[in-house]
């Protein structure tokens, strides 16, 4: 189609652009601990804009405490726009991609990352694309979800330490979207 032809630029093999969105449970005193349950994943090639409204409506949704976008390169500019509608921060890489699989492997394997039953989520599809790009990282054709993964891993660490954070997004929701699961 025209709108294809024109995200593609033509090119076949652009990258997808995705977004993640993860959480802890807080308790009484405002303190955050457990896991990081994955709530939400999305990839898809759109317009920059249609990303932008992506992102807009789930902060809606989620009423993060702020949005992390990797903001290497000529993704800045990505982080610029999205300042005029939400709570936006760069996050900048400074690891290759290796060093930071395996900081995300430790966390899998100490069972600080989880994903939803596969029963509670309405479209399984993102969660398996995400769980194909770990697997076959980094042979895979992919690590769209896996940077969108990893991006709020780092920047939840540093912006909050031990606290409830989002995948491409960083806040506390007002319930768990998936409390009824645990």
């Amino acid at each position: 189609t025209r709108e294809e032809a024109l995200l593609r630029g033509g090119r076949i093999d652009t990258d997808y652009w995705a977004i993640v969105v993860g959480g802890r449970e807080r308790n009484f005193e405002g303190e955050y601990f457990g896991p990081v349950h994955i709530f939400h994943a999305w990839r898809g090639r759109v317009t920059k804009q249609a990303y932008v409204d992506l992102l807009i409506a789930l902060e809606k949704r989620f009423r993060p405490e702020q949005v992390l976008v990797e903001s290497n390169g000529a993704q800045e500019y990505l982080v610029q726009d999205l300042k005029e509608h939400v709570s936006g921060k760069g996050v900048t890489r400074t690891k290759d991609k290796s060093a930071r699989a395996y900081g995300l492997q430790g966390l899998f394997e100490s069972g600080q990352i989880l994903f939803p039953s596969q029963k509670l989520a309405s479209n399984w599809e993102p969660y398996q694309a995400l769980i194909n790009e770990l697997l076959l990282f980094p042979e895979g054709g992919h690590d769209d979800l896996f940077d969108a993964l990893e991006t709020m891993m780092e920047g939840a660490m540093e912006l909050h330490p031990g606290g409830r954070f989002w995948c491409g997004m960083l806040g506390s929701p007002q319930r768990n979207p998936w409390e009824s699961a645990y």
